[in-house]
C-alpha cells in the first residue's frame, strides 16, 4: 500500500520438546514469555509481535527491508540465548513483487527457518544469504 519494503521472521525456539521434557511445561512458558519480552523490548513500536501456535513467533516489521530485518532477529536471537539459555532460530522473507500473498511471504519466511535448522540452528537465515 505504502510501497515501503516490509519483511516478516519466523521464529522457533529450539530443542523446545527437550526443555519441556526435561525441565517441565512451566519452565516452557516461562521461556515463551522470556522470549516475547525480549522481543517487545527490541522491537518498535510499529513492528507487530504474535504467537504463531506452540513455539513458533510471527514478526511483521514494516518499512524494514530483509537485509534489515535479519540484523534485528540476529539481535533478538543472542539476546535470548545470553537471557535464558535458548536459541532461536529464525526465516526471514520479505514482500517482493511476486508475493502474491500472505500465506506466500509466510511459506517463505517459513522455508527459510527450515534452513537456519537445517544449517545448525541458532542462526537467522533469508533468501540472500547463501
Amino acid at each position: 500500500r505504502t510501497g515501503e519494503p516490509l519483511s516478516l521472521a519466523v521464529i522457533d525456539v529450539d530443542e523446545f520438546k527437550a526443555i519441556n521434557d526435561q525441565r517441565g511445561h512451566q519452565a516452557g512458558d516461562e521461556l515463551l514469555r522470556l522470549i516475547a519480552d525480549n522481543a517487545r523490548r527490541r522491537l518498535r513500536a510499529t513492528d507487530i509481535l504474535g504467537r504463531f501456535g506452540g513455539d513458533e513467533f510471527v514478526v511483521i516489521l514494516p518499512a524494514t527491508s530483509a537485509a534489515e530485518a535479519v540484523e534485528v532477529m540476529r539481535e533478538l536471537g543472542d539476546a535470548c540465548l545470553a537471557a535464558g539459555g535458548a536459541s532461536l532460530s529464525i526465516g526471514v522473507a520479505d514482500l517482493a513483487e511476486d508475493c502474491a500473498s500472505v500465506q506466500v511471504l509466510l511459506n517463505r519466511a517459513d522455508a527459510q527457518l527450515y534452513r537456519a535448522k537445517k544449517a545448525g540452528r541458532h542462526r537467522v537465515m533469508a533468501a540472500f544469504i547463501p
